[in-house]
């Protein structure tokens, strides 16, 4: 489901996220991502924290939601995983609830992500 909303810092990120669970290097997708995007310097720098921080705490994050849920994390279909560990980092990371949760969940019903 493809919408005219804009591209956020957390759909860019997101898709990262996506296509190194695919196993992608981040560090390729993520300069190739961004090179393709119309976010702002601040929002660049936001979605290479996203990316790295998630992927930096992956092991503990899996652990926080494995601890919260009644369905093994590898169970999850790949888009709701990565996104409810790009959630659970902004959490960690000081991000303001309301904003961690509600764009993360925005970004996962509004694009297809590659």
């Amino acid at each position: 489901m493809s919408t005219s909303r804009t591209r956020t810092s957390r759909d860019v990120a997101l898709d990262a996220l996506l296509a190194v669970d695919r196993g992608a290097f981040s560090n390729v997708v993520v300069p190739s991502l961004l090179g393709k995007s119309a976010l702002s310097t601040r929002d660049r720098a936001f979605v290479t924290d996203l990316v790295y921080g998630t992927l930096r705490r992956r092991r503990s994050i899996d652990f926080l939601v494995a601890s919260v849920s009644d369905r093994a994390l590898f169970d999850l279909d790949p888009e709701v995983r990565e996104a409810l560990r790009l959630g659970v980092w902004q959490l960690l990371a000081g991000v303001p609830p309301h904003a961690a949760v509600g764009e993360t969940v925005t970004a996962v019903r509004s694009e297809e992500h590659t």
